[in-house]
Formats: C-alpha cells, structure tokens, sequence
C-alpha cells in the first residue's frame, strides 16, 4: 500500500513540474515587412507580425513617434497579425521610427517584445510630380505622391484639391499663384493627424526657400485651406510675404504659418477673410500678419500669434480708411501696428468698436482721425483687468512718438474711451495734443493720458464731454485739457490732474451758457491766459458756481470780465477750502495778473466769499485785484492781497452790496491802498 502511495505521489509531483514549466515559457514573436521598410508621406508600411503561445496572449503595438497603437487578445496558439503604420508629414527624409510588438501572456503574465525601425525616404510607393505653368482643368493631388512646384504655378479658372497628408515641395523661387481667371478655387482641407504641407524642397530648409501662396481677384470665396502648414517661405522682396490675398476672399483654419523671411500673411486690396480661427502664426522676419483696416475685424479670438517684437499690421498705407458700418477688432495674442493715419468715417456712418485688452502700437508721425470728412465712430470700451492701450510702435518709447487720437465734427456722440490708456503721444507740433475733441462730444472715463510730448486733451469749437470720470493724466510736457469756458462745466469727478507746471488750460473765449453750471475743483489749477468773458445777451444771463477749492492761475494782462452782458456769479468756497485767483508764475509779485472785472450788467444776488484774490492789479485803467463797477456783488471772508495798484477799485460810485465789506475781509500789502475812496 506504501508502494502505490508513493507512486502516486511521484505522479502528482510530476505533474505540477510540467504544468509550472507549461505556464513559464513566453510567447515568440516573428516580425516580417511586407513591401519594404520604409516610405514616404501617406504610405502605409506594413507588417506581418507572427505570435506563438501556449496560453492566451495581448498584443501591444505602439511608437517612439506618435500616437498609432494596437492592441488585441487572442486564443493559445499561434496568429498572424498584419499590421500597418500611417507615416505622418511630420517626419523628414532620413527619419527613423520604431516600432515596439509586445506579446504577454495573461495567466503567468510572461511576455515578449521585439522591436523594428521604419525609414523615412521620399522613394517611397508614391511618384515624383512636378508642378509648373498653369492648370485650367480641376485637378486632385494625392498623399501618396511626391509633389513639387517649379517656378509659378497657377490655378487658372480650374479648382485644385489637395488631399489630407499632402506634402507640396515649393522649390527655390516657387510661387502658387490661385485667381488670376475668375472661377478659381484651393481645396486644401486636411485633418489634424494628417495636415496639409506647404515647405521648402531643400534638404536644409531656411526661411525665404520658396516664394509665396497668392489669392488674386480671381478666387472663389468658398477656397479653404484647413489643417494646413505652410513654411519657410517669402523669399521674394518685393512680394513681401509668404501667404497673400488680393480682392478676394477665403477661409483659413486650423492652420499654421511659420518660418517666412518676411510677412506671415498679407491681406491687401480689399480682400477679406471669410473664417480666420485656431491659426497660429509664428517666427516670421517681418510682421506676423498685415490687413487693411476693413479687414481687421475678420480676425477671430482663438488664434495664436507668437512673437516678443512683431505683430499685426494694421496696413493703412494701402488703405486707410475704415468705412465699414459696424465691425469689432477682436485682442489677439500681439499688439495690432497702425503703420499711417487711421480714419472712421463714411457717408453712412462708421462705428469702429475695440474689445477690451486690444494694444494697438502706432508708428511716428500717424493717429487716429473719427469722423473728419464724414461720421464716424470710435468705441474703445475696456475694463479694469482688460484695458485698451494705444501707445508707441518704437522699440524705444518717448513721449511724442506718435501724434493723436482726434475727434472732428462729424464724430457720432456714441464715441468713448472707457479704460483705455493713451501713452507717448503729442508728437506733432502744429496738432500739439494727444488727444483732440473738436466741435462734437464724447465720453471719456476712468483712462490715463500720460507722457505726451505737448498737451493731454484739446477741446475745440464748442466740444464737450458727456462723461469725464475718473480719468489721470499725468506728466504731459504742456497743459493737461485745453478746454474752452463753455465746456469747463463737463468735467465730471473723480479725476487725477497731476502737473508741475501746467494745469487745465481755459481757451480765451466767452462763457455764454443760459444754465446754471458749476465750474468744479480739480487736482490741480485752471490757467488763465486771457481775458474770458462771462455774461450773454440774453436777458436771463449766465449763472456761473465754482466749486470750493478750485485755484485760478492767471498770466500777464489775463482777467475774468463779469457782466458786461448778463451775468450772475457764485463763487463760495469756504474756511477750509478756499477759492484762489492768484498768479501763473512760480516766482510771485504783485501785478503779475489783472484782475477780477465786474460791471454793470452783473445780477443782484452774485458772491465772492471765501476767495482769494492775490498778485493782481497789474491793468492801469481797471485798477485793483476787483474792479467793481456794480451794487450788486457781496464780498465777504476774502484775502484781497499784494495788488500792484487797490485792493479794490471802485467805478462810478459803485460799492460792495454787504455795508460791513471793509471789516469782514482781509486787506494787506496793495501798493496803491486796500480800496479807493
């Protein structure tokens, strides 16, 4: 009994030893190619892959290059697997990709893996085609082929479609010229695994190998070029880009634009673009892309461009008028270049909107113009995080670098400036302004103005702000606003005037209005350089506040004359916040100014209280810091100080409306006396 005992136990223990060796033993792989080991851009190299194994297996297929895999289980024994690798376009001649089989067993996990190089050759199963001279007939080129263009090659009234993972070779001074007969048309629509390629035919490719791509007249809008990667091209001087469009109009997409010896893209002679979204535009000598100004807004926002010193050319010297009713520049990832004078105008109306986060850099001597010969409109709507900046194209930044941003008589009153910074601008002598309104009204709100090279803001011939808010304007090397008297009562609150020198200059002219307006306080003072007028011919009059706090600084022979026409005045400020009329010059002295004029058609009611009046009485005739030729002015807490001649001079009987006016003001150093008898 021992005996079977034993025997059994032999059998048992040589069973487990083969089955352990049955499970330990790995799969084999074969590996064979069919029709060679290599190809060209669209081959298909494939391989028969031959797996034994005594269990059930996977196969794992992958590559060192890009995302084609395969994977697969399969019963004990032995299988052939015909395999197939896609060469991308992304490879060049010489390129090396491996594949990796891997075979694992899936009870012991045991596995094996062989591994085989695949070779990039331009002889591969596709033919060598060259393309030159025209074609008038629809053609179709194939993945499988070898494409070369020699020297120009025009579609010509024909259709050409290129299929996905083409590759066109454009040989030294090769151009694709699409449009030069009407009923011209590019199909070039690959996909993102196998885009369509425009590069050079040299072995050692640079930027400017090959010429250029042209849409004339002649395209249909329903061209495309999809999934597309267009390289190392504008070589030609003249034609100075790698991509261009003239009086047509297509659809890009999806594409890329790179390594050209000059511009990217050239939209010119009013050609558009009919999509323009998920491009990237990148390392090009020249700008990334030039467009005419109707061309702009045709720039969707989810395209790339990628550049540290270049940018998107605005092309006004082709064109510089935007005429369009309504269109929007969209931000993009560079600064738009404005390379002349920018004007938004038509005979319809143009309204030009710019969406938040837009720089647009413009170049010496050129600005912007709204509404000059006929109307227009600017909407340059930023915010807080997302601010529009117009500022200087130079490398090297300066005040006065570019001239303005004008507003003429045609100007649409929906202009604004809201969050938008305009930086080194005032760089015309004549036109001595970084920002011109003029016979029209605009908004401007919570933006800087800064580092102008004469003054900050012009208002002209009756202009006006409908808001001016929260504005800064700041080291400009003249007056921060010239404004004229009527305007004055436009600037709103909340603004920073920060100046040395200069302030808010008040153009020499007549305040007129028949309202009620208040004249406010600002950060810094209102120059006077000239006699303003304040009264009107109409019986009711101007009614004229000012605000407490405001400071008034004259020059030589400048006044306020009040009430030769009607007029009635409310100038109070108080303890703490005085008004101050006093001199222009840093170096102070009596007479330096002439002085406060009031007459006799001044309303019975108007007030100096808390005014001071300083460094004046510098007129012989109108002698004194007041003159006074009315009953109806109370004059009350005021300094009325170091006048050249009186304090006050009183005509033809006049006198200060409020009897305790010598003992409720301050008299001290007038030359000539406190008042005359």
């Amino acid at each position: 009994m021992k005996q079977v005992k034993f025997i059994f136990m032999i059998i048992f223990i040589s069973g487990l030893f083969f089955t352990s060796c049955k499970k330990d033993k790995k799969p084999t792989i074969t590996v064979e190619f069919i029709d060679g080991s290599g190809g060209w851009y669209g081959d298909t190299v494939k391989l028969n892959i031959t797996v034994s194994s005594e269990e059930n297996f996977t196969v794992n297929i992958t590559n060192d290059h890009d995302s084609q895999s395969f994977q697969e289980n399969y019963a004990s024994g032995s299988t052939t697997i015909t395999y197939g690798y896609a060469i991308p376009n992304d490879l060049a001649e010489g390129d090396k990709v491996k594949i990796t089989i891997v075979a694992t067993n899936n009870e012991s996990l045991l596995s094996e893996t062989v591994e085989k190089e695949i070779s990039i050759t331009n002889e591969g199963t596709g033919e060598t085609i060259v393309h030159e001279g025209t074609i008038t007939a629809d053609e179709t080129w194939s993945a499988s082929n070898v494409h070369v263009v020699e020297g120009t090659f025009y579609v010509s009234g024909c259709t050409l479609t290129i299929a996905p993972g083409t590759v066109i070779k454009m040989n030294a001074g090769s151009a694709m010229y699409i449009g030069d007969e009407p009923n011209s048309k590019l199909i070039a629509q690959g996909t993102d695994s196998q885009p369509i390629t425009f590069t050079s035919g040299l072995s050692e490719k640079n930027p400017g190998d090959w010429d250029r791509i042209y849409f004339d007249s002649g395209t249909l809008s329903s061209s495309v070029m999809e999934y597309c990667v267009v390289e190392y091209g504008g070589g030609d001087d003249y034609y100075n880009y790698m991509l261009g469009l003239r009086e047509c109009e297509i659809s890009i997409k999806n594409s890329t634009f790179k390594n050209s010896a000059s511009r990217g893209i050239a939209v010119m002679y009013l050609a558009n673009l009919s999509t323009f979204t998920n491009n990237t535009v990148e390392e090009c000598s020249s700008d990334l892309m030039s467009l005419e100004p109707n061309a702009v807004h045709t720039l969707g926002t989810t395209n790339t461009f990628n550049s540290t010193t270049q940018g998107i050319m605005i092309d006004a010297k082709s064109s510089s008028t935007f005429s369009l009713q309504n269109a929007t520049w969209y931000k993009q990832t560079v600064p738009y270049i404005l390379n002349d004078y920018l004007e938004i105008e038509s005979a319809n109306g143009s309204t030009l909107t710019i969406e938040p986060g837009v720089t647009i850099k413009i170049q010496s001597g050129f600005g912007i113009r709204v509404g000059d010969g006929e109307q227009g409109a600017l909407i340059a709507a930023g915010t807080s995080s997302q601010p529009i900046t117009f500022t200087s194209a130079n490398s090297t930044v300066a005040a006065g670098d570019w001239e303005f941003i004008a507003f003429f008589e045609n100007s649409i009153n929906t202009s604004k400036l809201d969050y938008c910074v305009i930086d080194y601008a005032g760089g015309d002598e004549y036109y001595d302004y970084a920002v011109l309104v003029k016979n029209c009204e605009i908004k401007i709100d919570n933006s800087t103005i800064r580092n102008s090279a004469s003054s900050g803001i012009v208002l002209d011939y009756g202009a006006k702000f409908l808001s001016f808010t929260n504005n800064t304007i700041e080291n400009c090397a003249t007056y921060l606003i010239e404004i004229e008297p009527n305007a004055i009562h436009t600037i709103g609150t909340g603004n920073t005037l920060t100046t040395s020198d200069y302030g808010v200059y008040i153009d020499d002219d007549d305040y007129t209005l028949l309202s009620e307006v208040t004249w406010p306080e600002l950060t810094c003072s209102y120059i006077v350089d000239g006699s303003i007028s304040i009264g009107n011919e109409n019986g009711s009059g101007a009614v004229l506040r000012i605000a407490p706090g405001a400071s008034f600084k004259f020059k030589t022979d400048a006044n306020f004359d009040i009430g030769y026409h009607a007029a009635q005045i409310f100038f109070e400020g108080t303890a703490e916040k005085p008004i101050t009329f006093t001199t222009g010059y840093n170096t102070v002295q009596a007479g330096q100014w002439d002085n406060l004029r009031f007459k006799s058609n001044l309303a019975p009611g108007s007030i100096l209280d808390y005014c001071n009046i300083i460094y004046g009485g510098g007129d012989s005739n109108y002698q004194g810091n007041i003159y006074l030729n009315t009953n109806n002015l109370t004059i009350q807490n005021c300094e009325i100080s170091n006048s050249a001649n009186y304090g006050i001079y009183m005509y033809n009987s006049a006198a200060p409306a409020n009897s305790d006016w010598q003992t409720v003001n301050n008299f001290h150093d007038n030359a000539s006396g406190d008042w005359n008898n």
